[in-house]
């Protein structure tokens, strides 16, 4: 059995590993609507494998109603503010958002997100690198929660989303990426390994201009124009090799 799973392509591998996440954590046909980030973590913290998960939606008077009138949810639940605020040390959050990802999975507040994959054997398919100080760890610590997959932090403020990475900040970037990937400890050196994508729920520069070989340089661009700083990250150092499916900027 094992042998005929490594023979498949890797990109079918990995739908099948999304899939048995999806499969063995259902979807309520519920959404909840909550007036603040803290009220959302509340909620978050309430998904489990048994109980399941549903749409949590800050909400607001244009997006969370487009939503809601495309999902249809049987139920529809409208929070009041828990009025508690969100610790305001970043590593206090951190380990906030982290427990969600825990109590998903069935862990207790004393375990990492490490101990309990290790303690059902599982391996995730992906990562989610995020920042407590970016408004986009709200998608972070869900995506993580309802996919499996581990929280890195990245904190370090790299410039706009319209804004160009220079050659040292970009390779500064990727090495930051990959050493995060690396603390998780799973393999990532090639697709079909432990770790296949990478999402990223924080803002980053659009374009880098990085120094390549030319045989290595990513498209049909010059060696001096900009790249995609989404195609550059989780490339082995030469240039060529995927090591990582997608890095997704938030």
């Amino acid at each position: 059995m094992q042998a005929a799973w490594q023979k498949l392509p890797w990109a079918v591998r990995l739908g099948f590993r999304t899939l048995r996440v999806d499969q063995v954590f259902p979807l309520v046909d519920r959404v909840v609507l909550v007036p603040d980030a803290a009220t959302y973590v509340d909620e978050l913290a309430k998904w489990s494998y048994t109980r399941g998960r549903w749409p949590v939606l800050i909400e607001d008077p244009v997006l969370a109603p487009m939503f809601v009138r495309r999902f249809k949810p049987a139920q529809l639940v409208r929070r009041e503010s828990v009025k508690t605020p969100l610790p305001a040390s970043v590593v206090e959050r951190q380990k906030v958002l982290e427990n969600i990802v825990v109590h998903a999975f069935g862990g207790s507040f004393t375990q990492s997100i490490k101990d309990i994959f290790a303690a059902q054997q599982y391996a995730p398919a992906g990562v989610i690198i995020t920042s407590v100080d970016d408004p986009a760890w709200t998608a972070g610590v869900a995506l993580a929660a309802g996919h499996g997959e581990p929280l890195l932090w990245m904190n370090q403020h790299w410039g706009g989303i319209d804004e160009t990475l220079n050659d040292a900040d970009a390779h500064a970037l990727a090495k930051m990426t990959d050493d995060l990937v690396a603390s998780c400890g799973y393999t990532y050196d090639a697709m079909g390994d432990d770790v296949d994508t990478i999402t990223f729920c924080r803002s980053l520069p659009g374009k880098a201009i990085v120094k390549l070989a030319p045989a290595a340089q990513m498209g049909a661009g010059k060696p001096d124009e900009p790249v995609a700083t989404s195609d550059f990250l989780g490339r082995h150092g030469d240039g060529f090799a995927l090591r990582i499916l997608r890095a997704d900027l938030g």
